[in-house]
């Protein structure tokens, strides 16, 4: 008989050490977190850094999971709405930067125009200028009332020669 109260207080004994070193033993709310000790009237509690030790009720002891993790996604959530704010301010930019590439786009339309012509001037002008060029390097022709050198012998002028 005496051996039938000892397994319901070790049962007892054991379920309650687990209760209350369940945030504690050794697992965080994330894999890569690290567990600090923190020691609160000289018990001393491995949990996350940003889990708080609370005394309620009389007992001094983590505060639980649900609160731990509400605070942990209250601040996902106001990481998320900042990236929402900022996500917002990009698409209005954007908006912006498309409204000035079609004023853009439309008056590089008005110009294209201007720039075939210009492009048309500046090959005719080029043509002209190969042609003069050509006519410059080209020997000049002879007048045709003029002798030929051979024919009269000398450089001198003819009207100067008879006197």
């Amino acid at each position: 008989m005496t051996r039938s109260w000892l397994i319901p207080l070790a049962l007892v004994s054991l379920a309650s050490t687990w209760l209350l070193t369940a945030p504690t033993a050794g697992s965080s709310a994330s894999p890569g977190e690290e567990l600090v000790t923190k020691e609160v009237k000289g018990l001393k509690f491995k949990v996350p850094a940003d889990w708080t030790v609370e005394e309620r009720g009389g007992m001094i002891a983590p505060v639980p999971v649900e609160e731990y993790l509400s605070k942990k996604f209250s601040a996902a959530a106001a990481r998320f709405d900042a990236a929402e704010k900022r996500l917002a301010a990009l698409e209005t930019k954007q908006a912006e930067f498309e409204q000035k590439l079609g004023a853009l786009d439309k008056r590089v339309g008005t110009l294209e125009p201007r720039l075939l012509a210009v492009e048309q001037v500046q090959g005719d002008q080029g043509r002209a200028l190969r042609a003069l060029e050509a006519q410059v390097q080209s020997p000049a022709p002879a007048p045709a009332d003029a002798a030929p050198e051979s024919v009269t012998g000398d450089l001198v002028p003819r009207e100067e020669s008879e006197r």
